[in-house]
């Protein structure tokens, strides 16, 4: 049996990078479906995909860090075009996401009027960067 040739902390940082960027899509999806449709129950689907997602932003951001700096005595990868603005995207939309969480929990979901139209336009901004980071890791996979 040949052994694995891609190493763990690539294979942790590919597990856990898609959970964040889904959920952070469900988010906004529950989030404004709630506001256009009135149902409010929605907003609490959203509230526990945000949770979930800025939890699993730190794994996705370690295991990816680890492999780029060559913490942990792991091989540092190469840095293609897009790792640097790859990484930099992820630093900045978990750099978001995560005081959005703490923002809502804080708050315990009591969000209303301006407030939570703000909350709104920045959570627009964490989904897109997120979605922009997650487009990159892409190209980073490929080597280009």
């Amino acid at each position: 049996m040949t052994p694995d040739p891609i190493p763990l902390w690539t294979h942790i940082h590919g597990a856990t990078s898609h959970f964040p960027i889904a959920l952070m899509f469900v988010s906004f999806a529950f989030d404004y479906g709630a506001l256009l449709f009135r149902k409010p129950v929605w907003r609490t689907v959203a509230f526990w995909a945000l949770v979930t997602a800025a939890i699993l932003a730190v794994p996705t951001l370690l295991s990816g860090l680890t492999g780029q700096l060559g913490w942990f005595h792991v091989t540092a990868v190469d840095a293609s075009d897009h790792l640097l603005p790859h990484r930099n995207a992820a630093l900045i939309s978990s750099g978001i996401i995560v005081p959005l969480c703490l923002w809502r929990v804080l708050r315990r979901d009591r969000l209303a009027g301006r407030e939570f139209a703000l909350y709104l336009a920045i959570l627009t901004i964490a989904t897109v960067a997120i979605g922009y980071t997650g487009w990159l890791g892409a190209y980073v996979g490929k080597g280009y």
